[in-house]
């Protein structure tokens, strides 16, 4: 009986030599270390495609007449119930002094140029009008697209 009470002790104290518990570090010795969890690649910034091409584009200054009248002309024989956007580009740090891309003269602009598409026979419904800030522009134009 004292035979098997030491042997029972021994057991529990780990006092048999060469005897070690299976774990997990048994089959893997790095099983306890932290584990480093791979960082995804950030993705390159995605630029939307850029649009369509403007039907006509005039700057300050150039005679408006003429241009819309030739432009109105093609885009009605393609499709004869074309939509006109007018859009009056601001550069991108236009802020509210006055002066040469100030935007309420590039709205003004704008409006001279719908005046100009309605003039052609275009009935108003199909003309419409914004105003749009871009990074990069020289100075204020007036862009005609059609729908």
């Amino acid at each position: 009986m004292i035979h098997r009470a030491l042997w029972l002790a021994a057991l529990a104290g780990g006092a048999l030599p060469g005897c070690t518990l299976i774990d997990q570090n048994t089959f893997n010795p790095n099983a306890r270390a932290v584990p480093v969890i791979p960082v995804a690649p950030i993705a390159a910034a995605v630029t939307a495609p850029p649009g369509p091409p403007p039907l006509l584009t005039l700057r300050p200054g150039q005679p408006v007449q003429d241009a819309v009248r030739q432009a109105v002309l093609a885009a009605r024989r393609r499709k004869p119930d074309v939509v006109f956007d007018v859009v009056a580009m601001l550069p991108g740090g236009t802020g509210t002094d006055a002066g040469p891309d100030d935007p309420a003269s590039s709205s003004a602009e704008a409006g001279t140029v719908a005046r100009a598409i309605t003039a052609q026979g275009v009935p108003p419904g199909r003309v419409r009008l914004f105003a749009r800030p871009e990074a990069g522009l020289a100075g204020r134009e007036v862009r005609v697209y059609v729908r």
